[in-house]
């Protein structure tokens, strides 16, 4: 596989780009654990401890979901020096065995992380008023996407967006029941998250070919939102105060 001389595919700038964006969202989650993880030691109410451990723990997670994610779609396989297209990676490594594994794996730590992260809102931040309704729906998620994610894709895609969507419900239900300032920051923490499933969402093969007609790069767009979201979120948390 070669390029012809003086021709440039704008798919390699394009894949290397996205590639590039996805090495500092991983970076900025794993950062942002480390400074939740510190955050918690310093917090002087345990419901503010535990919350603040559960964002640690779901930056974690769901930066070692999007390594897996980055090595079953991209490899950062090069032949010559020349990346192979997207997917190409999962086709012709071993009939993509090793790319249904990395996909496999990169979903389960995806779903466990929203998961955790929903437990630990509606526990520690909620107050159980939730009844932990979503976790559980969560941990029935876990098993499903286990048993079945490589036999019904479309299954882990809904459940991927259906568990990234119920952080942002939560915050925005928090918000509704607080005022002032907790509401102020429960609202901007709502935003961002909204930012950050805003960005699953374009970063997905769905979006991909629905908006593929209209030629918008979502993967690159996905990823700046998620970025986005992050910023605001730990921004929030590192300048106010409280729950």
């Amino acid at each position: 596989m070669a390029i012809p001389s003086g021709e440039l595919n704008p798919n390699y700038f394009i894949q290397d780009m996205r590639v590039g964006l996805w090495l500092v969202a991983i970076s900025l989650l794993l950062l942002f654990a480390k400074d939740f993880f510190y955050r918690s030691r310093k917090a002087e109410l345990e419901n503010q401890k535990k919350l603040f451990s559960g964002f640690a723990i779901f930056f974690t997670l769901y930066a070692i979901a999007r390594v897996c994610f980055m090595i079953a779609d991209y490899g950062f396989i090069h032949i010559n020096g020349i990346p192979l297209p997207e997917f190409q990676f999962g086709r012709d490594w071993v009939g993509g065995f090793y790319f249904n594994i990395f996909w496999q794996i990169g979903t389960l730590f995806g779903v466990i992380g929203f998961t955790t992260l929903v437990f630990y809102i509606e526990n520690y931040l909620l107050e159980k008023k939730t009844k932990l309704v979503f976790s559980v729906i969560g941990l029935a998620l876990i098993g499903l996407v286990s048993s079945l994610g490589l036999i019904v894709r479309n299954l882990v895609y809904i459940a991927i967006a259906f568990m990234a969507a119920v952080p942002v419900i939560l915050y925005f239900y928090y918000a509704n029941l607080s005022e002032g300032d907790i509401k102020k920051k429960a609202t901007i923490c709502g935003i961002a998250l909204s930012f950050l499933l805003g960005g699953i969402g374009l970063d997905s093969k769905l979006m991909q070919n629905i908006l593929f007609p209209l030629n918008i790069p979502t993967k690159i767009i996905g990823t700046l939102l998620l970025i986005l979201g992050l910023f605001i979120f730990n921004h929030e948390y590192s300048t106010t105060s409280g729950i």
